[in-house]
Order: C-alpha cells, then structure tokens, then sequence
C-alpha cells in the first residue's frame, strides 16, 4: 500500500514533469542549424551492433599543469576546457564559427541530497584557436556560462523523472533540442582537487586514479546519427591530474590508439607531457 500511496501522490509532478517536456519540444531552438531536419541518415555496416566506446587516461605533473595554466592567464577550469576544446577541434568537433561547445558538468548536490543526478550543465563556448596561449577569452565565457545557469536554471534537467516511462525516441527529441545539435558538444567535468583517501580504497595508496564517463548500450549507428561523442573527466589527486576521456569521432576508424595519438598531439600545443594509458 505504501507504494501505491507514493505513485498517487506522484501524479502532480509527474503531470508537471510532462508539461515541461511537451513545452521543451514545442519552444524553437535558436542553436539549431537551418536546414538541420533534412540532414541525411548516415547508414554504416553492422549499425545495430554495441559499440564500446574508446577510452583513455592521461596523467601530468600537477605542477607542470599549474605553470602551464599560470604563463596562459588560466586557472583549473579554463584548462581542463581548453584541453577540452583542443582535443574538440582535433575530432572534427567545431560548430561553424570555429568555436567548440563545451557543456560542464557542476555539483548541485547539498547536505542529505540524496538525488541521482544533482547536477546542472552549463554551456560554454570556446575558441580552441587562442586556448594553447591566452586563456583570458576562455575564463570569461565560462565565468558567463555559470552566471547564465544561476540565473537561468536548466528545465531540461525536470525531465529526469520521466526516463523509464517514455519512449527513447521522446527523450532524443528533447536532448537534441536542449543540446542544439549543429554544435557536436563537448562534455566536462572537473572534480576538483581530492584527498588522497579515494587512493587508498584497498588500504594502500594507487599510483594513478581514474575516473571516467560511461555510457551502456551504445550502438554505432547511434553514434554516428548523433556525430560522435566526446567526454572528458578530470581530477586533481597524488600529485597529477588526471583526465579520462572517452571519444568517438563519426565517419573515422576509432581505436584507443587513435584517440591517445590525439590527446598526445594536443598535450604538445600546450607544451605539456604527461603518461598515456588505454589498457584500462
């Protein structure tokens, strides 16, 4: 009875939920592309098939990132998205101003929150031509991209409740419209720095930690509908930063080796080294 008291008592928002979903769908987005409805399909062999998608780990000296980002004018944020845009440009993600579309994961999550998802996405985008030496243009738009969330929370993030009970192609809809997918966004998150408890999950501390984006049930043609995907998650612990990525360019023969000969390359345009791993 417990639960049936808790889904009649659901129904409001659930209905509230819905409304904003019809409403999200109807609403114009000034992002789209012209033209974008008439995109041709791009069919590939074996489409239906569970793509794994190629992730790597890049680890540099912290002290390397932070004399790094100190001689561009950067702080933690712009370089992580700089790196971010760079390796965005490298996969053929730029939207038709040059610019990349960074979309930055930031921690709603209070005291006793319990939700799955506390978080909100705000929008940034980057100009990957002046990142590697001038991070001064890069700061300022990600400063206005987290002042444009507080001021205007994202209603697309009300739609969560509603995920196991519509249609996948519903939710699509609503994710292309929100994402404004002429952009090929880029998704970022930065922890931040942590303590080095999380290395000692076994009781003795972890040469390297990983985090990274993780994405079931994938298929090709999927991907390559959706133009790729590229998500980058970093975090500052035991001396490095370390950045997981997980990327997938459309029309391109994809492999870890690939993407780390891409992160490799755009590591070098910021001056930097670091340690590459795909056999994780």
């Amino acid at each position: 009875m417990r639960d049936v008291r808790q889904t009649v008592a659901d129904i409001p928002e659930a209905a509230r939920t819905a409304a904003v979903a019809v409403r999200l769908l109807r609403k114009p987005n000034p992002d789209a592309p012209a033209g974008e409805e008439g995109r041709p399909v791009r069919v590939v062999p074996d489409g239906d098939a569970t793509t794994v998608l190629p992730a790597i780990s890049v680890f540099v000296d912290l002290a390397d990132w932070n004399a790094r980002a100190e001689a561009v004018g950067g702080n933690s944020y712009s370089m992580l998205a700089g790196f971010a845009a760079k390796l965005g440009e490298s996969m053929g993600r730029c939207g038709p101003d040059g610019d990349v579309t960074l979309l930055i994961a930031v921690n709603d999550r209070t005291d006793g929150d319990t939700r799955a998802n506390a978080m909100s996405l705000a929008t940034a985008r980057v100009d990957p031509m002046t990142v590697t030496t001038d991070q001064s243009g890069a700061r300022g738009v990600i400063r206005q991209a987290f002042k444009t969330l507080r001021d205007h929370p994202d209603e697309t993030l009300q739609l969560l409740p509603l995920t196991p009970l519509v249609p996948k192609g519903f939710l699509k809809q609503v994710a292309d419209g929100f994402i404004g997918n002429g952009d090929q966004p880029v998704s970022c998150s930065n922890l931040g720095d942590l303590t080095s408890d999380v290395t000692r999950v076994d009781g003795t501390e972890a040469e390297y930690i990983v985090f990274r984006g993780v994405d079931q049930g994938t298929t090709r043609q999927e991907l390559e509908d959706a133009d790729g995907q590229l998500v980058l998650v970093s975090s500052r612990v035991g001396g490095k930063v370390s950045i997981g990525i997980t990327g997938y360019q459309a029309g391109e023969q994809n492999s870890k080796a690939r993407l780390a000969e891409l992160a490799a390359k755009t590591l070098a345009e910021f001056d930097l080294t670091g340690e590459i791993d795909w056999n994780g």
